[in-house]
Formats: C-alpha cells, structure tokens, sequence
C-alpha cells in the first residue's frame, strides 16, 4: 500500500519543478496552469521575486501544479489501494488523484479558492 500527502503552501523554490520540468505527461499541468497565471509556471518561478511568489494566489496555484504534475509523472505507479490525503491547499490535489476532478478543474477550482481568500482578507 502506498499513503501520498499533498502539502500545504509554503516557501516556494525556483528549483521546484527541476525533476519534471521536460517530461510530456506534465504538459497538459503546466498549460493549465498558464493559462491561470498569465505565464509558464516553470518561466514564472525563475524570474518572479520571492515577494510576488509567496503572494496566495501564485503560491497556490505554483503548489497544486507542483504536486499535479508530480501526479501526472507517477500516476502509473498508483493503485486502488493507493490512499492520499492533503493539507489546506493540498486537498485540491488530493482530490484529482482521488479521481474526483480533473487536473484543469483542480486549477481552476484553486484559481478561485485563492482569490475568494483574498476578497475575504479585503472586507
């Protein structure tokens, strides 16, 4: 049996998609998350202050493609009886490999969990 934690946000490394930067299975990840972040994540990592990638909305949307593309490398290597769990932000991964919704809807889903935080800190 494999368990499998989808972590949290936290501090953000400009080598955090180094191990799978060039493999297919993540592109379909990465362009989602374009899409979302007006720029290739693996790009945006690299030339983004420290400041601007802690902010909510690209920190978690930089930690669910983290964690979705890692999915999409192993993903063969899961089984029913795989358990997987996540950790505030996190859960959005957790429940694509769950099987509930796709990564695009994982994405998407956490593009408005971020910024529905940020409208709440706002009031």
């Amino acid at each position: 049996m494999l368990a499998l934690l989808c972590g949290g946000q936290g501090t953000l490394s400009d080598k955090i998609f180094d191990l799978f930067a060039d493999q297919t299975a993540t592109e379909p990840v990465f362009a989602a998350a374009a899409a979302l972040l007006g720029a290739d994540p693996r790009e945006l990592i690299r030339t983004r202050s420290a400041d601007e990638l802690s902010a909510n909305h690209s920190s978690q949307i930089l930690t669910v493609t983290s964690t979705l593309a890692i999915h999409a490398c192993i993903a063969d290597l899961l089984t029913e009886q795989t358990s997987v769990t996540g950790y505030s932000v996190g859960e959005m991964t957790a429940w694509t490999i769950a099987g509930i919704w796709t990564a695009d809807e994982a994405l998407r889903l956490t593009d408005i969990r971020a910024l529905d935080a940020r409208r709440s800190r706002a009031r």
